[in-house]
This record gives structure tokens, C-alpha cells and sequence, in this order.
């Protein structure tokens, strides 16, 4: 019983402590920007130096990587560092090799597979104009049937061309 109240006391303690801390920092911030404006133009000055300086950094990162990469430093290179610079070149160019391999891969997938519809539009091609001259020729046919049947049944029979005058006389007596 003795540890459950010393436990809760212990916990009142720290919280106290806390809310203690807790106000000591608001004293002293309000005492800062009382004699240097407020915290958060103090926070956007610090913040601007900061950027600043990153900026700076980084663009001569930048500026030392690009001229290491394209070997315009290297003359100031150690030997341990110009085979690490050699190294992580050889595995860059290992990476850009195989991205282009996957894309030439993929590429030829592509055309492999437009080439079969390709074929199969053109055979379906070949079927439509192969219909199409059936169905025109289909016509012609009927046609010539239907006019041989007609010359037929219009011409008159061996038996009754003795009836009619012979084209060649008519032509020569013209």
C-alpha cells in the first residue's frame, strides 16, 4: 500500500516537474522576445541562414561531383580515391545498361506483338476484299447465266429458222 501511494506521489512529483519546466521555458522565451522581437522572426532569420548556407553546400556538391564525374579534378585525386570514383562509375553505367536493356526488351515485346495484329488485320483484310470481289463477280455471273438463258429462249429453233430470212441476205441486199 506503501508503494501504491509512493508510486502516485512519485507521478505528482514528475508532473510538477514538468509543469515547472514547462513555464521556465515560457519565461525565458518571453523574455528573449521581448529584447529581440518576436520568436518567430527570430525563428525566420535562423531559418534563412540556414537555407542559405544549404544552398551554398549544395551547389558546390554539385559543382565537385560534376567535375569529378566528368574528370576535370582528377588531378588532385589520390589513387584509393580516383578507384572508388572508378568504381561507382562502372557500377552507374552497369544500372544504365540494364534499364536500357529492359526497355529495348519491352520494346521488342511491343513490335513482336503489333506484328501479329498486324498479320491478323491483314488477313481479315484479305478475306473482306477477296468477299467483295466474289460478291462482285457473283453478279456478273448471274448476269451472263441469265442473258445466255434469254439468247436461248429468243432465238428461234433449227425447225423454225426456215421461216425467217438468213441475216446474210438481208446484209447483202442492204
Amino acid at each position: 500500500m506503501k508503494e501504491k501511494l509512493l508510486g502516485k506521489k512519485t507521478r505528482k512529483e514528475s508532473e510538477l516537474l514538468l509543469v515547472k519546466a514547462t513555464i521556465e521555458r515560457y519565461k525565458k522565451a518571453n523574455s528573449d522576445t521581448a529584447s529581440s522581437g518576436t520568436v518567430a522572426a527570430v525563428d525566420a532569420q535562423y531559418y534563412q541562414q540556414e537555407s542559405s548556407k544549404l544552398r551554398h553546400l549544395i551547389s558546390s556538391l554539385q559543382n565537385g561531383n560534376s567535375r569529378t564525374i566528368l574528370g576535370d579534378s582528377i588531378n588532385t585525386m589520390s589513387l584509393r580515391e580516383l578507384k572508388s570514383q572508378e568504381t561507382k562509375l562502372e557500377k552507374s553505367i552497369a544500372k544504365i545498361r540494364t534499364r536500357k536493356n529492359e526497355l529495348l526488351y519491352a520494346e521488342v515485346e511491343y513490335m513482336q506483338k503489333r506484328e501479329v495484329e498486324l498479320q491478323s488485320d491483314n488477313m481479315y483484310l484479305r478475306s473482306k476484299v477477296a468477299e467483295n470481289e466474289r460478291g462482285q463477280q457473283q453478279p456478273v455471273l448471274n448476269m451472263m447465266e441469265a442473258a445466255s438463258t434469254t439468247t436461248s429462249a429468243l432465238l428461234p429453233s433449227a425447225a423454225a429458222g426456215a421461216n425467217y430470212p438468213s441475216t446474210r441476205l438481208i446484209s447483202k441486199g442492204a
